[in-house]
């Protein structure tokens, strides 16, 4: 068999098979290694998800419109860009470039609170801060790598659906 991620049953597979690799791995460090992931962590899985679905969707479709495929496959190419903008903003927020959102942190409790008050905030909340790195590897956070896989995917479906459409 001759595999060419120009085919777009092949790049469709290809986006299959990476997105739900990046997603075991999430899980993975979840369920086996007890990483509690932040709330930029779940965003960050949300487009492999959809990009699971828009793949097995153009896998479907290859073989009877190649074109309504590589349209498909493009979206996949968004798809990355988007979570490789959410990894991006995460590691900023990592490094303290910029501020993370408020469900990252206890910027959401009351200003002038009382005891009960902050004992009912706390006791319904098990925050896991989004600016502290849960893992570190050769001095990469899990978002930086996901930003580099997602941007990476993002620039190989883009081109790849490109030369597809000719």
């Amino acid at each position: 068999m001759n595999y060419s991620l120009k085919n777009p049953r092949d790049l469709a597979a290809a986006v299959v098979v990476v997105s739900a690799g990046a997603l075991a791995a999430a899980y993975i460090s979840q369920y086996v290694f007890g990483l509690d992931p932040c709330q930029l962590c779940f965003y960050q899985r949300k487009p492999y998800l959809m990009n699971i679905l828009f793949g097995i969707t153009a896998l479907g479709l290859a073989p009877r419109s190649r074109e309504a495929a590589v349209a498909v496959l493009f979206f996949c190419a968004g798809t990355f860009f988007i979570d490789s903008l959410i990894a991006g903003f995460h590691v900023g927020v990592e490094q303290h470039w910029w501020k993370g959102l408020e469900s990252c942190s206890n910027y959401a409790m009351p200003e002038h609170a009382s005891i009960e008050e902050m004992k009912k905030f706390i006791a319904g909340r098990n925050v896991v801060r989004c600016d502290v790195p849960a893992f570190v590897l050769f001095g990469i956070s899990m978002a930086g790598y996901n930003f580099i896989l997602a941007t990476a995917m993002g620039f190989l479906t883009l081109v790849n659906a490109w030369r597809a459409k000719k």
